[in-house]
């Protein structure tokens, strides 16, 4: 399949190995375009000229290409660079650019097909026909009806596929509500949807005819991604209305353990859904999202089993998903392409944890921040304390940790804003690094140290614990930004004593702290004080059992971290160990915690020991562990 870029790419390539592109457009905002390039040059996104010197001169004999948005005219940059412009003209020299760039350029791809397919057969379109028939598969023609109107704005609010301005008043007026304001307030378009469902369950009861088609699968597919309450009344929700409309009974206030089950079921479908699809295809890397919302619908369905206390093969069958979703994440990391994950861009979302700080200083500098990392928490575990924070509005992302997912890798990254390899001396993580690296790459940003605190919270004292002092928790609100540890689920999951039942009991173990604990009541002091809560993880749990094998912990690079992941400094000790255990483990090496490490991680759902047993643990790349959550509390 021919690329839509692939004409950009050989003006780059024919450009000389110092290249400075202005991208007016924003068009290596495509990951794969991006991808592909940074096979052939070093690539870096201007910032300052400050940061431009230091990376021309820490990497003067490789090939670059430095690229901005905004046209820099800097002496520096017409002497060492040759200059380019990007522009749509080679790609689609006959259409309307001022609209394709209000598209998002991850669409361009399915612009750029439908665009050939048409040339080939002799045919055109209007610009905006074609964006409308190639990314929605409607015709313009077809904007009169409600429901094709609610599937462009739910892909427009939910799946934030940019639409065309011209588009967005004739749908705004057709559906009676102003896109753009929806967009801007998260609550608002709950509300609006609201509504929308409570005149579909009216129009059930009434036998009117339908302004919307609500079950049609599409509209489920993003009613399923987003998660919201209704405040209604449950006579409107019988079980007549629940036998037409299934789905219905998500918004039931008690529903049946019936009821539980058919959504737990819709869930596995989209998992499976999404999991066929990105079995089948190549992972393109400007749908990303989709093996975190894979990940995300799979933890809220397995935590919804278990709470229930109900046997995962009662839903599916366990050993066969996770085989398939260790092959799906294995096809990330092949190829090199989870590691460029690590140099894009993160003003719309943070693909990975080293860019949390970095998005929030985007968004929310001028506010008071207090980001709370949740150590060990999974997607799943989310879900156990998002129970009991009824009265937050919520912005979740997803987002990847560092592999292997342990503490001392990811957390780290969370704090310093960067990648392992860049405050790793000789292989090791230095002691303090983690509260140096913060206090610095906050004051790098302007803050002074007094308006900065870094420190644990002690949920049996009710303290922050820092370096010097302990602080309660009524005395935190004359700073800056807070830079919080909470090692509740971390410590729940090393305290355990696991038998075959999941992690129903780890569930109730973590309620239990909740309950016995003032966490809830310190979000609401933070909140109250007016700080911007950021929620996150440095990695996530998984149940898994012994595979038996006992490695030589003479040949590991240090002593165990994690019972699912082995760190090797000499690849044939790694070697040895896959060779000998073909279908238990694999090895993986990046260059984001250097290339003189070697991983090998246990496979799909076992931990490395030579003794039978269960264990609740991390260091792999099931979902659990390695897609967490990042929760902006409103």
């Amino acid at each position: 399949m021919n690329k839509w870029y692939e004409n950009l790419l050989r003006e780059i390539r024919n450009s000389g190995e110092r290249i400075f592109v202005h991208d007016p457009h924003g068009l290596l905002e495509d990951l794969n375009f991006h991808a592909e390039l940074s096979d052939e040059f070093l690539i870096h996104k201007y910032v300052s000229d400050g940061d431009l010197y230091l990376f021309f001169n820490a990497n003067s004999n490789e090939k670059i290409l430095v690229y901005s948005r905004k046209k820099i005219i800097r002496d520096f940059i017409s002497k060492n660079f040759n200059n380019i412009e990007l522009t749509l003209k080679p790609v689609f020299p006959d259409l309307n650019h001022e609209l394709l760039n209000q598209v998002d350029v991850s669409l361009y791809q399915q612009i750029y097909n439908y665009y050939m397919e048409l040339k080939s057969h002799g045919k055109s379109l209007d610009t905006e026909q074609l964006i409308l028939k190639s990314v929605w598969d409607i015709d313009l023609g077809e904007l009169y009806s409600s429901t094709n109107n609610l599937k462009i704005s739910l892909a427009y609010l939910i799946d934030n596929k940019d639409l065309p301005e011209s588009l967005i008043e004739p749908i705004s007026n057709s559906l009676g509500v102003n896109l753009l304001n929806l967009k801007e307030d998260n609550s608002l378009t709950l509300k609006w949807l609201e509504n929308i469902i409570l005149g579909y369950i009216n129009e059930l009861n009434t036998d009117k005819k339908h302004d919307f088609e609500l079950s049609n699968p599409l509209i489920q597919f993003y009613l399923g991604k987003i998660d919201y309450n209704l405040n209604i009344d449950p006579k409107l929700l019988d079980n007549n209305i629940i036998e037409i409309e299934p789905w219905l009974a998500n918004f039931k206030k008690e529903p049946s353990d019936d009821e539980i089950k058919f959504k737990i079921s819709s869930e596995l479908e989209r998992v499976n859904q999404i999991m066929n699809n990105l079995l089948d295809d190549e992972i393109d890397l400007n749908q990303i999202n989709k093996l975190i919302q894979l990940s995300k619908t799979f933890s809220k369905a397995i935590y919804h089993i278990q709470i229930n206390d109900w046997p995962l093969d009662d839903f599916m069958d366990a050993e066969i998903c996770y085989q398939n979703l260790e092959k799906i994440f294995k096809k990330l990391l092949e190829e090199d392409r989870f590691q460029l994950l690590f140099n894009y861009p993160y003003h719309q979302q943070p693909y990975t944890v080293d860019k949390i700080l970095h998005y929030i200083m985007h968004h929310f500098k001028d506010e008071k921040i207090a980001l709370i990392v949740m150590d060990g928490m999974s997607y799943d575990e989310w879900f156990v304390l998002k129970s009991n924070l009824k009265n937050f509005d919520f912005n979740e992302k997803g987002v990847f940790a560092v592999l292997p997912t342990i503490t001392s890798f990811s957390r780290t990254s969370i704090f310093s804003g960067k990648k392992p390899i860049s405050f790793m001396k000789q292989n090791k993580i230095p002691q303090n690094t983690e509260r140096d690296e913060f206090y610095n790459f906050l004051e790098q940003k302007g803050y002074s140290q007094k308006d900065i605190l870094y420190g644990r919270i002690d949920l049996n004292n009710n303290l922050i614990k820092t370096k010097n002092e302990n602080i309660e928790f009524e005395y935190l609100d004359d700073y800056r930004f807070l830079g919080l540890i909470c090692n509740l689920f971390d410590d729940t999951s090393h305290h355990m004593v696991v038998y075959g039942d999941m992690k129903t009991n780890f569930y109730k173990n973590i309620q239990s702290g909740i309950n016995s604990s003032k966490i809830t009541e310190l979000l609401e002091k933070l909140h109250h004080y007016g700080y911007k809560i950021v929620l996150t993880s440095d990695h996530g749990n998984i149940f898994c059992r012994s595979n038996l094998i006992r490695p030589n912990k003479n040949l590991e690079f240090e002593k165990r971290k994690s019972n699912r992941c082995i760190i090797f400094d000499n690849e044939t000790f790694a070697d040895v160990l896959v060779n000998e255990n073909p279908e238990k483990c694999f090895k993986y090496k990046y260059n984001v915690i250097g290339n003189e490490l070697t991983l090998v991680f246990a496979s799909p759902t076992e931990f490395f020991s030579n003794k039978k047993g269960y264990s609740i643990t991390h260091g792999g790349i099931m979902p659990e562990e390695w897609v967490v959550p990042l929760v902006i509390i409103k």
